[in-house]
């Protein structure tokens, strides 16, 4: 499939006569980025019903069109035609042509060479006061959906018809442009008492998004686009405190946090699609919005040489120190984070076996799940080994055997990272209970049956967060 239709420029230049009552808005006249779509390609005099550049849609007094879908049952009976250069014939729909496809040449127009720049520094404002800064520009490919298919184009109108997704090769990459300051003070040098403080920036461009291409020719069909935003803010205030000859240290950190923006992720809008919403851009709160978070850290630890000790008198008069603690400590690691959120339900419906339709209630986004609470906890001993010694007896070489223990969520909570959107709960989504469903739970041939099933698929689909585990670590340095 390959058409090439007329710019309004080259259909001016062409089809003078045929267009000569035509209306052609001043902004489009003599341009080769607007496409003209008429009602008759082969009339006598040309009726001009739309004009398209890029994504954006134009009527034919040149005003913009925001559901194009409703503007072309008006004008032209569901399908408005392109002014295209080479009539259609029979069988061309369903045939690919070559020149659909073109070879891959890296650019920085089609995001082919990028620049990801990172400059950071810092500097002493004072005797006991440090500022840092930092910008940095990330790009990642969506590989995932750039892929090429050639069954899809083969097919092109029956996978269209089934509102399947087509891969997009032309995607740019996304971009993640990042600003961080920082200051940090130390109040107490004594206690090594400091405080820090840092706010960071991030604007998330060209994030790949599901788009419907309304209109295309001969089919509309579903794919990808760089179109969605987003924008993370953020400050996190911290305390951390290492007294002097102790062997206990504290580290905590609060972190405010919004992000919004356009689409969480690339499938975000795709359900809105298929159930025939046209394409929406609307700023919402963005699935990784966790808008508090807080950590705190705990350490007790002895180096080498430190800790209680005990002494053993040997038979050569001399005596041996033992240092039972040394090279061993635990880290305490607790955390706790606000609910993500989730789009309500105002009615029932079951994703299991896709019955029922989602009826956003509110906001999208604009429901909390529970707080999660993190904790870990790690002890560990070392023991300082002689590998080798020269011929007088001196240790030349010495090497370090760590044996540790990590034991994971030691609270046990179990934290809620996935819920149904019309309970609100993580193991009910409403569908067993609900009265419009009832019949069709009554019509299954072994009802109890059905129903502990369906309890066991609801339990297994949101599992909860990590549950308490326990971890052996050996480690060898030399």
């Amino acid at each position: 499939m390959y058409r090439e239709a007329y710019t309004v420029n080259e259909a001016m230049t062409k089809y003078k006569t045929q267009l000569s009552d035509a209306f052609i808005p001043d902004a489009m006249k003599n341009s080769d980025e607007y496409y003209m779509y008429v009602k008759d390609p082969n009339a006598d005099v040309l009726e001009v019903t739309a004009f398209r550049k890029g994504k954006d849609w134009y009527d034919k007094d040149g005003a913009p069109i925001s559901d194009i879908d409703r503007y072309a049952y008006n004008v032209s009976d569901g399908q408005l035609i392109p002014f295209l250069k080479e009539p259609d014939k029979d069988g061309d729909l369903t045939k690919v042509h070559y020149k659909a496809f073109a070879d891959y040449t890296p650019t920085f127009a089609n995001g082919g060479v990028t620049l990801s720049p990172r400059i950071a520094f810092s500097f002493a404002v004072g005797d006991n006061s440090v500022f840092s800064a930092s910008y940095n520009v990330i790009t990642s490919w969506s590989a995932a959906v750039q892929g090429i298919n050639p069954v899809y184009y083969l097919y092109f109108e029956k996978f269209a018809n089934q509102n399947s997704t087509f891969a997009n090769p032309g995607l740019k990459p996304e971009r993640s442009v990042n600003y961080e300051i920082g200051f940090k003070q130390l109040i107490n040098k004594e206690q090594g008492l400091s405080m820090e403080f840092a706010a960071y920036y991030s604007e998330r461009r060209d994030q790949v998004v599901a788009y419907q291409y309304s209109q295309a020719y001969p089919q509309t069909y579903i794919s990808y686009t760089n179109m969605d935003f987003g924008t993370v803010q953020g400050f996190v205030l911290g305390l951390n405190m290492r007294p002097n000859n102790s062997h206990i240290s504290f580290r905590t950190n609060y972190t405010l946090q919004f992000a919004r923006g356009t689409g969480s992720d690339r499938n975000s809008t795709l359900n809105m699609i298929r159930s025939g919403a046209p394409n929406l851009r609307t700023l919402t709160t963005l699935s990784d919005d966790q808008r508090h978070k807080l950590n705190a850290v705990i350490t007790y630890a002895f180096g080498y040489g430190q800790g209680p000790k005990s002494t053993k008198q040997r038979k050569n008069g001399t005596v041996k120190e033992y240092r039972w603690l040394q090279l061993a400590g635990a880290n305490l690691d607790v955390g706790a984070g606000s609910g993500l959120p989730f789009t309500r339900s105002s009615v029932p419906y079951s994703s299991i076996l896709n019955l029922g339709n989602r009826v956003v209630e509110g906001a999208i986004n604009g429901s909390r799940m529970p707080w999660t609470i993190d904790g870990n906890l790690r002890v560990w001993k070392g023991f300082l080994l002689n590998l080798k010694k020269d011929a007088m007896g001196k240790v030349e070489k010495t090497g370090t055997l760590q044996v540790a223990l990590a034991v994971h969520n030691i609270i046990g909570y179990k934290n809620q990272r996935s819920v149904y959107a019309f309970t609100g709960s993580r193991t009910d989504d409403g569908f067993l209970t609900a009265k419009d469903f009832q019949q069709y739970i009554a019509d299954r041939e072994n009802v109890a049956s059905f129903i502990d099933y369906y309890r066991i698929a609801m339990e297994g689909l949101n599992p909860f967060g990590s549950p308490r585990s326990f971890e052996l670590q050996v480690s060898f340095q030399f």
